[in-house]
Parts: structure tokens; C-alpha cells; sequence
């Protein structure tokens, strides 16, 4: 259950630590019916699964019939079911609910005349207002709503709709009520950033509530990354060197290949078995996500290649055969088997669930056919890499910034680490390799697994207003810096 306090006679959300889906059959000879987990999603629990509950204490039918829907079309994959994910759809829906109940509004009455009364039109006025709120308390946190945020919640109730009619509960006339159907042309810019353009027809309604367009910081890159200098890198390789192995495996990791917080931290030792050499540019190749997403995480569900240098990947092979990871993956849940992590802490635990880990836990079978403790489900679940924000918030950034003349008011996060790959990369492949900016945009949109080259051009626009302050760096000198004096008896595991 939610532990958030509410108003009473207040809607809420609750939520379900472990939903189970079933199906229902119907004997036609006793009328009894039958409840069979569902075919279609799997025996298996769904963890944090949020309810919509009325003011008056009763579910909402219809709010829950949408969540519960969208998990067997969306959610039918058990990769795809992310617990935040459903928790921002009940969030959306508990506005809409909220406002309902306290306008006195039925959802499935339409005016067939006047549109401004039906509650789509309504709700959609309301979220106008509460933008408008938002904008004039300076964006204060607590008050009216950003526009992205209206957005988002107008877009679930939509969908909320839509599954309505699929359900039966509305015909598809009535739901010709609910908005307007338009058609817009949107510019799009070629992928070659040449000044040609064209013009793409893009389905919305008119009720579509409008973002405010994003000004580009050229401080930041990546949606508020920020690529460190040189010098910054420095200090914190001359800091990171401090600590222990496993963590400065990860930075290097994340430095050196672009992954992210979730991928770095789910890397299996199948990871690196399974890579595929190429001699020619003497490197490995690491499938991500995809059809592997339960064994190692990625943005979006979607499949990335990781690129290692051949150093980097033998480096980390002798890490993983090493006394130190060996000896922490015999004590953990998925002993010392390939389907293990790369990097355990010294609970002998994972720093980030991975979603195979969570369907495992909730598993009878789970580890040698021991059932795991509420305690060990909640742990699983809340496990997102805070162990490496704690390390650089509360030991990394007060030793650079106590020690080092210049860094007072230093700052950084992990995910700056990815920028700083990119920002790298970009500078070496134009200014040492001396390719044109569109061509080493194309090639790091590659190597980074954006989704569109749009994304990539703000590592340009950085380059471009920042100067020289960013040099290219030789990745391999980075690695060398990172990974000096490491003990021979962590990366070295006698078998005898």
C-alpha cells in the first residue's frame, strides 16, 4: 500500500507488492468459474502494481480496468512491465479521478452538442490552468503542473478512453465525442544536418496541450549532461584512484564505452563471454537489452551495442576471475555462474536489479528452491545504483573538493560520464582523425545508441560554444590513468 499521507475522502493510489494476472473460464455444464494464471503474461507477480481508489474507499472500476488492460497489451512481456512506469499511468489517471470527484463529473457523460461540457474538453481546461498556475509561482515545486507534465497526464487519459471502447463500455460513436481527430505537418531536418527539409503528416487531436520547446543549454548536452574537461577528468581519475577496485571498474567502464548507470551496473559475466571479437579494429563487440534485457538493463527496453577495447575487456575478463569478484559471486544468489554480475559489493549483492533479478526473486524456485523474504523483495526493487551516487556525493566529491585548489564547488554526477565519452570521442574522431562534424556526429550517434542524431548534434553545439576548454583525449590513456596500480591478486584467481 501507498505510504504517501492523503486528505481523507481524498483519492489515492495503492499498491499491490505482488499482482498476479488471471483469467477466468466458465463451465457451461455447473456455471462455476475457474481462475487460471493468465497465458497470455505468465504465472509470475507483478511488483508495485498501483490501484485507483475513490474518495470513498471503493476501487474505481474504470480507472483500474485501463492499468489493468494496458498490462496485457504493453506489459504482456514481462521485460516490458516497469513498476515506475505504471505508477506515473496511475498518477495520471488519479488527477483525473481527483478532478472528477471534485467537479462532480461523470467520466462517460458527452454532451452531444456542446463540447465544452464533455469532461474531455473540461479536464483539458483544467490542465490549461494549472500550466498557467505553474508558470505564474515562478515554477515553484508543489504548484500547478509543467507543461510536459500536462502532457503526459492528457495522453494517459486519452488512452484511458480508448481502452474504454475497446471494452466495450463506449461506442466507438461516443468516443468520436471525446475529441477531434487532425492531421499536422511537422518539419523534419535530414539526418545529414544539410538545409534540406520535409514535411511529415503527424495524426494528433485538438485537445492536444502544447509543450513549451526546450532551449538548448550550451553548458549541457544529452538533456542536462554536462561533458567534463580535461582537467576535471584528471582530478577525479587522481581521487578515483582511491577507491576500491570494483568502483573504479565501473567508472572506467561508463568513461570508456558511454553505458549508463543501469547497463554498467548489470553487466554479466556472459556479457563478456559472449562478445564478439573484431580483429581488424582489435575490440569486442557486447550485446545489451533487447532479447537480453533481463540479464542486462538498458534505456527504454531497447537493444544497444557496447563497444570494448580489447584492452579494456581483458582487463575486466582477470577482474572477473579474480579472488575478489569469485569469491563475492560464490556467496551471492546466482553463484558463481556466468549468469551472474560482473560487479557485486560487499554484500555480495548487485548494485542495480536488473529485471531478471526481480522476476527471479519473485520466483518459487528462486535460488536452490528457496522462497525469498518480503525484505529481500523490497530490497531488489528499490536497488537502482545508490551505492555508486552515495560514494561520489558523499567520499569522492568532499575529498576533490577539501584537497583540490580550484574544485570548491566542484560537482558531477555518473551519468556526466557518459557526456564526457561523448564529448571525448567527438573531439578525437574531428580534430585527430579528421573527420568532417557531420561524419563524427553519424559515428557517435553509433557508439552512444541514440535513438536520433538529434540528440547527438547537442554534443556539437556544445563543442562548438565551449572551445578548446574540452580537448580530445585518447581513450587508451584515459584507461591507462584509471587502472594503474591495481593489485595482481584482485585480477588474478589461482584455480589450484
Amino acid at each position: 500500500m501507498s505510504r504517501n499521507k492523503v486528505e481523507k475522502g481524498l483519492a489515492r493510489l495503492a499498491f499491490i507488492s505482488d499482482f498476479y494476472a488471471w483469467e477466468y473460464t466458465l463451465n457451461n455444464e455447473t456455471g462455476e468459474l475457474a481462475y487460471l494464471p493468465s497465458f497470455k503474461i505468465g504465472g509470475k507477480p507483478f511488483p508495485r502494481f498501483p490501484v485507483l481508489i475513490q474518495g470513498n474507499g471503493e476501487p474505481w472500476t474504470l480507472g483500474n480496468l485501463h492499468l489493468t488492460q494496458t498490462l496485457m497489451t504493453k506489459g504482456r512481456y514481462r521485460h516490458q512491465y516497469n513498476s515506475k512506469t505504471w505508477s506515473n499511468y496511475g498518477e495520471a489517471l488519479l488527477q483525473f479521478l481527483r478532478w472528477l470527484e471534485a467537479t462532480g463529473t461523470d467520466p462517460l457523460d458527452f454532451h452531444p452538442i456542446h463540447a465544452e461540457y464533455r469532461p474531455t474538453y473540461r479536464f483539458r481546461a483544467h490542465l490549461e490552468m494549472q500550466i498557467r498556475i505553474k508558470r505564474a509561482s515562478g515554477n515553484q515545486r508543489g504548484i500547478g503542473l509543467s507543461a510536459s507534465t500536462a502532457s503526459e497526464t492528457h495522453g494517459v487519459v486519452q488512452a484511458f478512453y480508448r481502452t474504454l471502447t475497446y471494452k466495450g463500455v463506449l461506442t466507438p460513436e461516443r468516443l468520436n465525442l471525446a475529441w477531434k481527430d487532425i492531421t499536422k505537418l511537422v518539419k523534419i531536418i535530414g539526418y545529414d544536418l544539410a538545409n534540406q527539409s520535409k514535411l511529415l503528416a503527424v495524426k494528433s487531436t485538438d485537445q492536444a496541450v502544447r509543450r513549451e520547446k526546450k532551449k538548448q543549454d550550451h553548458n549541457r548536452v544529452e538533456g542536462g549532461l554536462r561533458p567534463l574537461t580535461k582537467d576535471e577528468q584528471e582530478v577525479i581519475d587522481k581521487y578515483l584512484a582511491k577507491a576500491p577496485i570494483t568502483t573504479r571498474l565501473m567508472f572506467t567502464v561508463a568513461r570508456l564505452t558511454g553505458a549508463r548507470l543501469q547497463t554498467v551496473c548489470t553487466l554479466r559475466g556472459s556479457s563478456l563471454k559472449e562478445a564478439v571479437y573484431q580483429p581488424e579494429e582489435n575490440n569486442y563487440l557486447l550485446h545489451v537489452g533487447g532479447s537480453r534485457l533481463g540479464l542486462c538493463n538498458t534505456k527504454g527496453n531497447k537493444e544497444e551495442i557496447l563497444v570494448f577495447s580489447a584492452e579494456l575487456h581483458d582487463l575486466l575478463t582477470r577482474y572477473w576471475n579474480g579472488n575478489l569478484a569469485t569469491s563475492r559471486r560464490i556467496l551471492s544468489p546466482y553463484g558463481n555462474t556466468l549468469d551472474n554480475y560482473l560487479f557485486l559489493n560487499q554484500n555480495n549483492t548487485s548494485f542495480y536489479a536488473s529485471h531478471q533479478e526481480k522476476d527471479d526473486c519473485r520466483d518459487p524456485k528462486y535460488h536452490s528452491g528457496v522462497s525469498p523474504t518480503s525484505a529481500m523483495k523490497s530490497s531488489v526493487d528499490t536497488r537502482k545504483g545508490q551505492a555508486i551516487q552515495t560514494f561520489i556525493k558523499s567520499t569522492l566529491l568532499p575529498r576533490i573538493q577539501m584537497s583540490e585548489p580550484g574544485f570548491e564547488n566542484f560537482e558531477f554526477r555518473f551519468h556526466d560520464l557518459r557526456a564526457t565519452f561523448g564529448m571525448n570521442t567527438l573531439k578525437f574522431l574531428i580534430d585527430e582523425e579528421g573527420m568532417t562534424g557531420s561524419e563524427a556526429l553519424e559515428k557517435v550517434c553509433e557508439l552512444m545508441n541514440h535513438s536520433n542524431l538529434g540528440v547527438t548534434t547537442t554534443y556539437l553545439d556544445f563543442r562548438n560554444h565551449k572551445g578548446k576548454k574540452h580537448t580530445a583525449e585518447n581513450q587508451l590513456l584515459v584507461e591507462t590513468r584509471l587502472l594503474q596500480n591495481v593489485p595482481d591478486d584482485v585480477l588474478n584467481y589461482d584455480c589450484d
